[in-house]
This record gives C-alpha cells, sequence and structure tokens, in this order.
C-alpha cells in the first residue's frame, strides 16, 4: 500500500532529539500526543533516514531487503525505500525495518519469518512486501525496531507489540499481528534487541536475560523522560541525569569499571543530558550543549579511536551533534548542518561510508573557509573567524584520521597535512604539529606521537607566513623571508645535510642562502620557495628531474628556470607544477602517471598537486578541472589516467557559479573552496576525508524560491517557494545588490515573505532567501534571481482617503479634509449628491442647499503628478442632510 503524498495530518513539530514527546490539540477537547520523530536509525546491519521532503533512504545489509528497495543487494550508497512516499519516523531492526506515515499510521518492510511486518501469518511475505501497513488503524506515537520483534506506542498510550516476542509475552509462538502488551498511561517506550523498556512515571522492564521475564518496576527510575535499551542494559534519562541498569560486562554502565552492579546507577559527569542512546553494550548521551559522550564496549571503534573498552564515558568523535542513535556496534548522528556521519562498525556498509566519490561532498559550511589542505587520509580547512582582525585567521577544522584535539580556543592562519602528520600557523606566527613523529617532523624536539598540537621549536622570535607538507618533513617561510623546515632530511629536504646518522631534524632550523621568500612547497622529498619578484628555488631530491632536467641526484638549494615570474609554485610527489604571470601553468617532473605533461593549453588562476596528480582553477568557466593518475575517482570523474586536464564533471552550473578561489590534492583526494567559502571534496573517502563519511541526500529537499511583483520604488515584491520540502519552517530574509548577478547584502529587518521597496532601493536589484529548518538543523539559504532594476515609482504612492468636516444641515458649510498627500501632487474636488456630481462643485468646500435635503454628500478627491496616472479617492457619504 502507497502512503501518497497528500495525505496530511495535523501539522507536526519537529524535534532534533532521537525521542521526545508533546502534545498539539485535537478536534477534540482532550489532546492528543503527537509522533516522536526519529529522524533516522542504526540497526543490526543497516541504517535508514528520512531526508528531504521526508522521503525515506537506506543503506548497509540488504539481505532481506530490508532496504525497501525491492531487491536483497547490499548497498553502501543510500536506496529510496519504495512505495511510501514519506514518513514522519523510522526505525531498523536486524532483518526488517519500520516507519510511521504522513497518516500516522504503521508500515514495515523486510522479512517477516517471526512475524516482524505484523501483517501475518508467518512467512507469507518473505522477504518483502514493501512499506506494508501493519494489520492496525491505531494512529502511533512511537515505533521501535528489535532484532526480531516491533513494538509501538499508540495515541491511547498504549503497547502494541509484534513478531518475536515470546520474551515479552511468555508465549512461545510469535505474534504476526499488532499484540496490544495490556498496558495503559504509557509516555514512553524503549525497544532493545530482545527487551522491550517503557515509563509510567517510572522505567518498567520486560525481557530477555538480565531483563525480568515478567514486567518488573525499575527502582530509583521516578521521573524518567526517555529510555533507551541495548543488549543486556538499559539507561534512562532522568532530569538531565543518565542512570543506567544491567549487565557490566563492557563497561556499558559508564562506572569506570566491569563490575556486577545490581541496581541503576549514575552516570557520572553528565548532567545537561538531552537524549540518551544504546547499542549492543555501549551507551551514548547527547547534552544540551551539543556535546556527545559514550561509554562501554569499543571492539569496532563506535566509541573512540583504539578498540579498547571504554568503561569511562568519553566524548565522541563526532561533534555538532542535534542527535544520536546507536546500532548493534555502531554510532550514527544528525549533524547541525543536517548531514548524517557514522562511526563505528560497517562490515555490511551500514555505516554508509563511501570508499570513493566522483561526485564532490558537499558543501561544507562551518564558516567562511578561506583555506584547506589535503593529505594521505585527513583534509584540513580553515575558515574566517569574525572575532579576529587578520584576514585569513579562523578556526582549524579536519577529517579523517589525523583529527587534533585541544584546538577550539585557538585561531590559525595557515595548516598542511602531510601522510601521517599535520601543521597549522597561529595567528601570532608560532606552528603546532600533530600526529606521527618518527623523523621528528613534529619538530618539537622529540619523537613522541601527539594528538593535541605541540610548538615547533627552532623559530625563536620568528613568524611563521606559510607552511608546507612533505612526506615526513614541513617548511614554513617567515614574515622576514626566511624559511625553516625540521623533520626527514634523507634526500636533502631541509635544505642541508645534519651531521648526526639519522638524516632528520627534530627542530626548525634555517635554510641557507633564502633571504626574501614570500611562499612555500613541499613534495615527497623536495621543497621549493616562491621568491619575492616571482622566481622560485628548490632543493632536496631531483631523481625525477623535477627540480633541474640535466640530474637525477639531490641537489642543494637550486634557482628554477621558467618561461616568465611565477605566481606560485605548487609541489607534488615527484614533481613541480608552475603558475606563471601570464596564467599558464608548467608541470614537470614524474610523469609516469600523465601529471607532468610540460605547459599546459589554457590559463589558470589556481594549481595544486597530490601524490600522482594535479587540479586547477580554470580562467575560464569558473570549473576546477584535474588531470594524471585517477586511482580511487580523485579526478572528480570515473574513467583512465589522462594528461589532458578535465573538468570534475559533477560540478554542475550551478554549482559553479560562483566560481573557485582555492583547491588543494592530497594522495587519493581532492578539496575546492567555492568563492562563496564552501567547502567541496571528492575522492577517497575510507577515512571520511571528504569531510563527510555518510552519502545520504540533503536533508532538505531543493526548493525554489520566486519573487513576482512591479520592480518599482513603493510596490510590493512577494516571496514564494516550491512546496517539495515536509514539515519545514520558512525564515526569509532580503537582499539588495548593485548588479543583476552578486548576491548583495542582506536588508535590515526584512523578514517576512514580502518587501516594499523604498526610494533608497532606487537602481538597485532585489532578492529573496529562504532558510528552512526541521529535526533541529537548518538547510543553506536558498535565494531566488535578482529582481530589478528597481525603478522609479509607476504610481503615486501616498494617497489617503478624504475625510469630510461640519454639520450636514442646509446652509452649513461642509470642509473636505485630505489628509497629507504626496509632495508635488496637485489635488482637484468634485462633490457628489448621493451618486450624481453637483455642478461647479469643485473646491475643497461646499456649502450645502435645500436640494440636499434628505440625501447624502461625499467628495472624491483626484491627484495628478507629473508621469504618473492620476488617482481618485472617495470619501465616506455624510448622513442625511436636514432641512
Amino acid at each position: 500500500m502507497k502512503v501518497p503524498k497528500a495525505i496530511r495530518g495535523a501539522t507536526l513539530a519537529l524535534f532534533a532529539i532521537v525521542a521526545v514527546s508533546f502534545t498539539p490539540m485535537s478536534s477534540s477537547a482532550a489532546a492528543v500526543p503527537a509522533v516522536i520523530e526519529r529522524s533516522f536509525s542504526a540497526g543490526v546491519s543497516s541504517t535508514c533516514a528520512l531526508r528531504g521532503a521526508n522521503a525515506i533512504y537506506c543503506v548497509g545489509d540488504n539481505s532481506f531487503k530490508q532496504l525497501g528497495a525491492g531487491h536483497s543487494v547490499d548497498s553502501s550508497e543510500p536506496l529510496p525505500v519504495a512505495l511510501i512516499d514519506a514518513a514522519l519516523s523510522v526505525t531498523v531492526g536486524k532483518s526488517f525495518a519500520c516507519a510511521i506515515g504522513l497518516n500516522q499510521l504503521g508500515y514495515c518492510w523486510g522479512t517477516n519469518s517471526t512475524g516482524q511486518l505484523a501483517k501475518g501469518p508467518l512467512g507469507l511475505f518473505q522477504g518483502g512486501p514493501y512499506a506494508s501497513q501493519i494489520s492496525s488503524d491505531k494512529k502511533l506515537i512511537d515505533i521501535q525496531a528489535g532484532d526480531d520483534f516491533g513494538c509501538a506506542l499508540t495515541q491511547e498510550s498504549r503497547v502494541l507489540c509484534w513478531g518475536a516476542v515470546a520474551e515479552l509475552t511468555g508465549l512461545s509462538q510469535a505474534e504476526s499481528y499488532p499484540t496490544d502488551m495490556n498496558l495503559s498511561a504509557v509516555t514512553a517506550i524503549g525497544v532493545g534487541p530482545g527487551s522491550l523498556c517503557y515509563i509510567k512515571t517510572s522505567v518498567y522492564c520486560v525481557g530477555a536475560a538480565p531483563f525480568p521475564s515478567t514486567a518488573s518496576l525499575i527502582p530509583g527510575t521516578v521521573g524518567a523522560t526517555e529510555v533507551s535499551v541495548g543488549k543486556d542494559f538499559a539507561c534512562a534519562v532522568i532530569s538531565s541525569t543518565v542512570k543506567c541498569w544491567g549487565s557490566n560486562t563492557k563497561g556499558q554502565l559508564g562506572q569506570g569499571n566491569t563490575n556486577v552492579i545490581a541496581e541503576p546507577v549514575t552516570v557520572v559527569g553528565l548532567n545537561d543530558i538531552r537524549s540518551i542512546t544504546a547499542g549492543n553494550y555501549f551507551a551514548c548521551a547527547l547534552a544540551l550543549s551539543g556535546s556527545s559522550f559514550c561509554w562501554g564496549d569499543n571492539a569496532s571503534n563506535q566509541v573512540s579511536s583504539g578498540s579498547a573498552v571504554q568503561s569511562l564515558r568519553v566524548p565522541t568523535a563526532i561533534t555538532k551533534a542535534v542527535s544520536l542513535d546507536a546500532g548493534s556496534n555502531y554510532l550514527c548522528a544528525m549533524l547541525s548542518d543536517g548531514a548524517i556521519k557514522c562511526v563505528g562498525d560497517n562490515s555490511e556498509g551500514q555505516s554508509g561510508k563511501l570508499t570513493s566519490s566522483t561526485t564532490p561532498i558537499g558543501p561544507v559550511y562551518e564558516g567562511h573557509f578561506m583555506q584547506v589542505s589535503t593529505g594521505s587520509n585527513t583534509t584540513c580547512a580553515i575558515n574566517k573567524s569574525g572575532f579576529s582582525q587578520e584576514l585569513f585567521a579562523g578556526n582549524l577544522f579536519c577529517w579523517g584520521d589525523l583529527v587534533p584535539s585541544g584546538i577550539s580556543s585557538t585561531l590559525f592562519t595557515d595548516v598542511a597535512v602531510g601522510s601521517v602528520s599535520a601543521c597549522a600557523i597561529t595567528v601570532s606566527g608560532s606552528v603546532r604539529c600533530w600526529g606521527s613523529n618518527g623523523s621528528g617532523q613534529l619538530g618539537d624536539g622529540s619523537n613522541r606521537t601527539a594528538t593535541v598540537p605541540t610548538v615547533v621549536s627552532g623559530l625563536g622570535s620568528y613568524k611563521a607566513q606559510h607552511i608546507a607538507a612533505g612526506s615526513r618533513h614541513f617548511c614554513v617561510n617567515t614574515a622576514d623571508g626566511l624559511v625553516f623546515c625540521w623533520g626527514d632530511d634523507s634526500r636533502q629536504q631541509l635544505g642541508y645535510v645534519p651531521d648526526s646518522q639519522t638524516g632528520n631534524s627534530k627542530v626548525a632550523i634555517a635554510v641557507a642562502g633564502i633571504g626574501n621568500a614570500v611562499n612555500i612547497s613541499a613534495g615527497l622529498y623536495h621543497s621549493c620557495a616562491l621568491i619575492s619578484g616571482g622566481s622560485v628555488s628548490c632543493w632536496g631530491d631531483n631523481s625525477k628531474k623535477q627540480i633541474v632536467n640535466n640530474l637525477v641526484t639531490r641537489v642543494g638549494v637550486t634557482a628554477v628556470s621558467q618561461s616568465t615570474t611565477v605566481v606560485k609554485v605548487a609541489s607534488g610527489g615527484y614533481e613541480n607544477c608552475y603558475l606563471l604571470a601570464d596564467a599558464k601553468v608548467n608541470c614537470v617532473g614524474d610523469n609516469t602517471e600523465y601529471q607532468s605533461p610540460g605547459l599546459l593549453t589554457g590559463t589558470y588562476t589556481d594549481v595544486a598537486v597530490g601524490l600522482n596528480s594535479v587540479c586547477l582553477t580554470k580562467s575560464q568557466s569558473n570549473q576546477v578541472s584535474c588531470f594524471g593518475s585517477n586511482t580511487n575517482n580523485k579526478l572528480g570523474r570515473t574513467g583512465l589516467k589522462s594528461a589532458t586536464p578535465s573538468d570534475v564533471g559533477s560540478l554542475t552550473a550551478a554549482t559553479i557559479s560562483a566560481g573557485f578561489r582555492v583547491v588543494a590534492v592530497g594522495d587519493e583526494h581532492a578539496c575546492a573552496i567555492r568563492d562563496n567559502f564552501f567547502l567541496y571534496c571528492w575522492g577517497l573517502n575510507t577515512s571520511g576525508q571528504l569531510a563527510s563519511s555518510f552519502g545520504f541526500p540533503s536533508a532538505f529537499a531543493k526548493v525554489t524560491v520566486t519573487v513576482t511583483g512591479k520592480a518599482n520604488v513603493g510596490e510590493k515584491l512577494s516571496s514564494s517557494i516550491s512546496l517539495e520540502e515536509s514539515f519545514s519552517k520558512a525564515t526569509y530574509s532580503w537582499f539588495k545588490a548593485s548588479d543583476g548577478i552578486s548576491a548583495g547584502l542582506a536588508v535590515k529587518g526584512a523578514s517576512s515573505p514580502s518587501y516594499v521597496t523604498a526610494v533608497t532601493d532606487l537602481n538597485k536589484y532585489l532578492s529573496a532567501g529562504v532558510t528552512l529548518s526541521k529535526w533541529g538543523v537548518t538547510s543553506e539559504i536558498y535565494r531566488s534571481s535578482n529582481a530589478g532594476p528597481i525603478a522609479k515609482a509607476s504610481r503615486i504612492l501616498v494617497a489617503p482617503v478624504p475625510v469630510i468636516s461640519g454639520d450636514t444641515k442646509s446652509g452649513r458649510l461642509l470642509l473636505a479634509r485630505t489628509g497629507a498627500w504626496e509632495t508635488g501632487t496637485k489635488l482637484s474636488y468634485q462633490w457628489y449628491r448621493g451618486t450624481s456630481k453637483i455642478a461647479g462643485a469643485i473646491t475643497a468646500t461646499y456649502k450645502l442647499s435645500s436640494s440636499d435635503v434628505g440625501k447624502q454628500i461625499s467628495v472624491w478627491v483626484t491627484g495628478s503628478k507629473t508621469g504618473l496616472p492620476k488617482v481618485v479617492r472617495k470619501s465616506a457619504k455624510t448622513p442625511k442632510v436636514s432641512g
């Protein structure tokens, strides 16, 4: 049975957290609880989410057709669920999934081997059907799936369960139809793999061991607002704290140990919790601040890196979450930008990680991104901080293997990511590094690995300006024109041969012979400096003739000759590319993957070199083009390697309309920043380095904003949006630009769907913007095209209705009070007796006569202004004139 889009219940508020309740008014006097929104759900080995227009997409194991796509092929690419257009809530079990439709009825799909579809009889719909309505016409508040059974909470606060419910009911057979559990006044439920907990002032649980076989009160849980159930334990939110009970073999009770604990215990340190979720043997809590914490089993790195049991709560690797849901051995979160990110077990693709993508993942917009750097399995970017006076100073964001900690209060100006380490420059000009340190590449004088960035020694009072990363070495140029390098010097990439036998320097050392460098670059084992005036000097490995073409040995600091002055030098694995003053690009060095074909045709604005591929921003068409190796689709397209730059095909004309300003290429992925400062990445994504580890579609359907109305001063412009996005709240804004293309600046105070143009808008262009919000997340701004230019007024704008004063008695004088018309308007008058003109009564006053007795009098005032149509305003009629 298909749920049509036309079916709409009462307007439902959308909440960000995984389980909340609220009570909008129904048509009856009693309040009816509304649906508990579950915008995504992590199951045993599959994940489903509500995305744009509340459509359901699923990813992962599909052995039992639980992805609802009409086949049984597993997929790490999210697939739309067939035959159900949209839903209010979704839940995933082991071999099936369920949803609450827009009509507030339940639907399930997948296997029916134990009655999971609540349709009966058992096995009749083995492996299907898809989105079949459960055998109940009860409207639902919540629906949750266990391993092989499901339960729902109805609007009457009763609990229905179906499937393999023997552990809950004590009956031996499965229930193929929804069965009333004979519970009333239930406010919330929590379903685990084989157990059910529910809230009736306190928490009660029943199910598989160690839960009781009959519904039993859990002591100390009075006031619980939410409960979540794992394999052998459960947790509840009580007054913004968390209490857990059950087994503790993996530290899932959050007490810092694995001791047997008889009674519910409080998880220490959690006091502002809004949501709780439990996996098989681990749990996670989401704080009101957006911080999230997990504890318990970590065998699949679902809690933190390292796979060791975390019996104490630790911050998750997922930041800026608005909701969480734990699968069996993995954790998913919806982020504040609407994206969904998962960590942990991905054996069936249930974490949704795309191994590679030809389609740029994005936009990522943590703010105005100004700088980006890509390494082996990491991307780092810097945004423009609103609190900094520095042009390129901002917050540092990283995705992938090398995510630093402890940097939230530090602003940075540049960043460089190497193969196993990364470094960034702070606003004060110091350099901080993190990651592996086997070659001294962290520059702190040691070989200790660091997750919190350490300060590089040896720079003294010199302030670093730009930084570059090699395989295991880094170089900076300073504001004074000097160059310092540190780390691996096995091929003289630091600019000198040290006395030690290690070939390394654990602190920054100056490169002799350079005193006026303005930028820096690095390949795997060589380094280059752009010198003031447009020359280049390089040093280190020259085995592929990437520095000079008449040697294949390492070289000291050597001037590089080019046909004209150099604007930028970009170094990669064993190659250099030079962006020249005439906008040409020349690439030399290793050409085994066609990455160094020499002088390129066309003109370019930026160039970046990776391990064996190159990307450029083009002067024409606002595109990014790449060439060289295409392993893992890092050229942004499918196909073979090529020496000819090819456009990143999926960057559509709409995407690239603003153009790109910065491009970066890593070993197997690349990123670019648009002129609107949004970040896009493509290529390899095994570590989530594309700034998103989940490939679900956008949380918001693409809406079209249209502006209608006359483009003249004083006229009302009205904006409207296409009705593609379900259950979202729209916020409006207006923008004023000097031309028909630019985005313009926001008009202060203009926050309604309509806007009346003012004299200050003359010759300007106006556009409307709409942001959508639901599930606690906000969309990007969808904008209309520019309307204008705004022309002069096409009519008299100020034209008040006249008012008649005076006694309505024969012989008395009436006066037409016109009010204040627009400046420069000439007024004329015509008095009326009933519906007939009074001959000669064409002044602002009129003396009543015997002819008016028993009649009603009115006056019409006509306003005239050069170049504009006349405007007539009619007064109200007087009472009948007396004699």
